[in-house]
């Protein structure tokens, strides 16, 4: 599909031009864990940059994943399609949730 294939070559552009903020995030993330407590008490914009902070990661993660696929011989169509959900837009929200669940756990350890 010509349309999904755009948009992935799309969020990759972005995702390109981000990826040094995005892991310097992680590298700051693996030194020091957050502490869910003293989240709470930080400034509603700080929390919205460490949310987009954390959504950056997630994202980057997901190209690695695509390219990964692609390097194992999967179609470029049927990667985006396993990693952005090529099922039902439940199955995805689902998908997504674990996937934060997961990197907050990891975050938060």
């Amino acid at each position: 599909d010509e349309e999904v294939l755009s948009q992935a070559s799309a969020f990759r552009k972005v995702l390109s031009a981000l990826n040094g903020a995005a892991a310097e995030v992680e590298k700051l993330v693996a030194a020091k864990p957050l502490d869910p407590t003293g989240l709470r008490s930080l400034p509603d914009g700080v929390r919205v940059n460490l949310a987009l902070a954390l959504l950056l990661m997630l994202l980057n993660r997901r190209r690695t994943r695509i390219q990964e696929a692609a390097i194992d011989g999967v179609s470029a169509l049927e990667s985006v399609k396993a990693v952005f959900g090529g099922g039902s837009a439940d199955s995805r929200a689902q998908a997504e949730k674990d996937a934060f669940a997961a990197h907050a756990e990891h975050v938060y350890r």
